[in-house]
Parts: C-alpha cells; sequence; structure tokens
C-alpha cells in the first residue's frame, strides 16, 4: 500500500480519520492510502464432458464497452453485421467490438429483429406493440401498430414479414409499414422459434407450436416451465427453457425428447451459426454442440444472464440482462486510472484528481466502496470528498474492454494538537 498525505495548516476540529467520519467542507489536509486493487484475471473457461483445444473459439471472453447501460434482449448476424437490442438500444457491429447506437430518438424496447430476402428493408419489433423500420439498419423509422402487446419474435416468412407475441398475438405485413393483426387459433404466449421445412416451430410460455402458415398452430410439446427459444441445424431441432436443463431435441419439430446437458442454470437462448449450435444463459452459461448430441461447457466467469448469443465464422458475441456486451475477440483493455490529489494552493480543501492514459476514456467512480459500473458517477473535474471513505475508479471506451478497479482510501487527518 502506498501513502500520498498532504499536510497543511488545520483547521481546529478532530476526527479519528475512520472511514466515513464526516468532516467539515474547508478540511485542508487529508491523505490519500492508494490499494492493491489485483488485476482481474481472465475468465477460464470451465469444460464439462469434452476437452477445450487451445484454439476453442468459445473458451475465453472480453466485456465490450457499448456505451450502453440498459438491459439488453437479443443479438443477431443480419446483413453482414452484428444487431444487438435492447431498452433504447438497436446497435450494429461488424466486428463484435466497435458498437454504434442506431435508434437516435426512439424510446422503446426492442426485442428481435429480421430483414427480407432481399436484405433491402428491415424490422425491429418489441414491447408494447413497438415496430420500426430500416433500409439498412441504421436509419430507424417508427409504424403505427395495430397492437400495443408486446411483441417476442419476428420473420421474413412466405415473402412477407410476420410478428408474435403475448396471447397469440399475430401480425403480418407485405412492407413492414402496414400491418393487420390477423385471426389464428391460439392464444399462446409465443417467444423465439425458428423455421423447419417450411414450417414455423416457435418456442412458448406453454411448450412448443408449429404451423404451416403463421395462422393455425398445432401444440408439438405442452411443458408446465416455459420454452423460450428454438433452432435447428436442418436435421436436428433444439430447443431451450427458462428452468434448469428444460432441454428438449426433435428431428421433425414435432415429437420432442429431452435430454440432460448436466447444469443447473437457465437457459435463455440457442443458436446454430451454420458449424455448431450454441446455447447460453444464466450465471455466465455458455454451451456449444457440433451436432446437438454432444455438448461442452463453459462460463464468462461471473455472475451474468445471457439474454441473447449470436455468432458468424469464429466471432461470437453474447449480450446480457446487465447491459454488458461480450465477445470472445482479443480486445485492447483500457488503462487502469490513476488517483491521485490535484494541485492546490496551501491551505486550500484538498481535492482528488482521476486520471486515464487511454484518450477519451470515460472515467467513472464511487464513495461507498463498491466496484464501478458504466452507470457509476461520471468523472469531470477534480472534487473534495466531505468525509474519509473509499474510492473506487474504473474506466471505459467504446470498441475497447473496460479498464482494471483502481482504490483508495481517503482520510481525513486529524489537526494537530495545539501548543
Amino acid at each position: 500500500m502506498a501513502l500520498i498525505a498532504v499536510t497543511v495548516v488545520a483547521l481546529p476540529f478532530t476526527t479519528q480519520g475512520a472511514e466515513n467520519t464526516p468532516a467539515p467542507a474547508n478540511y485542508t489536509s487529508a491523505s490519500l492510502a492508494l490499494l492493491d486493487e489485483p488485476e482481474p484475471p481472465t475468465p477460464a473457461p470451465r469444460i464439462e464432458k469434452t476437452s477445450a483445444a487451445p484454439s476453442d473459439p468459445l473458451g475465453q471472453w472480453s466485456i465490450v464497452s457499448s456505451g450502453e447501460t440498459n438491459v439488453l434482449y437479443t443479438v443477431r448476424w443480419i446483413n453482414h453485421q452484428f444487431v444487438v437490442l435492447g431498452t433504447k438500444a438497436i446497435l450494429t457491429s461488424p466486428d463484435g467490438i466497435n458498437w454504434q447506437n442506431n435508434a437516435g430518438n426512439l424510446t422503446n424496447i426492442f426485442i428481435d429483429v429480421v430483414g427480407n430476402d432481399s436484405a433491402s428493408n428491415f424490422i425491429a419489433i418489441g414491447d408494447n406493440g413497438t415496430i420500426a423500420t430500416s433500409p439498412d439498419l441504421k436509419k430507424w423509422t417508427p409504424q403505427t401498430s395495430p397492437t400495443t402487446v408486446r411483441l417476442f419474435t419476428a420473420f421474413w416468412y412466405n415473402g412477407q414479414f410476420l410478428a408474435l407475441g403475448n396471447g397469440g398475438t399475430t401480425l403480418t405485413s407485405p412492407d413492414g409499414t402496414h400491418w393487420v393483426d390477423v385471426a389464428n387459433n391460439t392464444s399462446e404466449t409465443f417467444h423465439r422459434g425458428t423455421q423447419v421445412g417450411g414450417r414455423l416451430i416457435v418456442a412458448s410460455y406453454e411448450g412448443i407450436v408449429s404451423s404451416p402458415n403463421g395462422l393455425v398452430w398445432s401444440r408439438a410439446l405442452r411443458s408446465s416451465n416455459r420454452m423460450v427459444d428454438v433452432a435447428t441445424n436442418g436435421k436436428l431441432v433444439v430447443a431451450v427453457g427458462g428452468t434448469p436443463d428444460n432441454f428438449r431435441v426433435s428431428t421433425d419439430g414435432v415429437t420432442w425428447s429431452p435430454y440432460s446437458l448436466g447444469t443447473t442454470e437457465q437457459l435463455n437462448a440457442v443458436i446454430w451459426t451454420g458449424n455448431q449450435f450454441v446455447a447460453a444463459g444464466g450465471n455466465g452459461t455458455i454451451l456449444n454442440s457440433p451436432d446437438g448430441a454432444t455438448w461442452s461447457l463453459r462460463t464468462l466467469g461471473g455472475n451474468y444472464t445471457i439474454e441473447g448469443v449470436a455468432g458468424h465464422d469464429n466471432t461470437f458475441v453474447a449480450v446480457t440482462s446487465a447491459g454488458l456486451i461480450f465477445t470472445n475477440q482479443k480486445v485492447a483493455t483500457v488503462a487502469r486510472p490513476e488517483i491521485s490529489f490535484a494541485p492546490g494552493p496551501a491551505g486550500s480543501v484538498p481535492q482528488l484528481e482521476l486520471k486515464c492514459a487511454t484518450a477519451n476514456a470515460k472515467i467513472v467512480y464511487t464513495e461507498d466502496g463498491t466496484d464501478p459500473t458504466s452507470q457509476s458517477t461520471t468523472y469531470t473535474a477534480p472534487f473534495s470528498p466531505t468525509q474519509s471513505e473509499t474510492i473506487k475508479v474504473r474506466a471505459y471506451k467504446d470498441g475497447l474492454a473496460q479498464s482494471a478497479i483502481s482504490s483508495a482510501k481517503f482520510i481525513i487527518n486529524p489537526p494537530k494538537a495545539q501548543p
């Protein structure tokens, strides 16, 4: 522990120097004890059932600073880029590292996105019947929706857009602009789904349903525990549910069998990347399988709830309910911030100065000893704590991994005894 002390003429007050000891705003003596905060370890993969090769693309993950702090629900690989949706967020990235929020003035909760066959028109759907359209995934225009229920999943199906939501809500549109709320034979709470041989296979809170046209639905699986996502490689269909080990497989999307993965975590998403299934969920759980039969299990290394995952080639992106974006790509890290006393004239109130060697990094801090997040207080200028306390500092910059934390105890020095 390093100790930096500034001592000037003290005002006539007394203090024990203990943390959270209040002091007059114009105190003139304080010490700064820099704490040895360890560098965070690189999250180590936990592999079960199979061994991880050194080149395992899902073995190492980094948190990427996207500039967002709201809940993120979904990530897709669409039109040669990753697209992340969430509260006030439609983010795009060509590489999973550098992100841009294209939501503009839209404040909606977005949950899913899909494009037409020619990739010339895209829709984003979400809470309260939210619908927006874009020609390029960059500029978005809100559209009038015929419903106010939450829309969960969207398809380009039989030459038109299809949006499904709560209570069996089914919307169709030829262009994303003009929508019709069509009648069907179900009141399912639709979640995510996929297409299998021209049929829609959709997870719901009541199980799994299928349809040849999006209007007439039949029960494929009834489950007391909700199902949340479905994916297929063309030969096998995999479904994950909202309770631990609620995992099902099918060869046709109609007849389903339970399958034990040996995990106690809830799974929230499953995809087929072109060469493997990837499933993700609670406590940073990531599983993958080349065939849906043999699965490898690892974690992100923290208590993160993964809401969505997407992959292209060997690049993967996972999003969490805490607004964090993870990528398996090697990402440069923001420099660890420095904590010091700001220069000032003798007799002035001591001020703390925070610096970061990474240009234009956003510095955040806490004064209660908790680890700072991107939502913590942003540092703008030197400041004077009003009591002895622990300061923790972290820095963020778009396209880089968050910095390590710097910590220091700010100690109000008791005045020297007067002769």
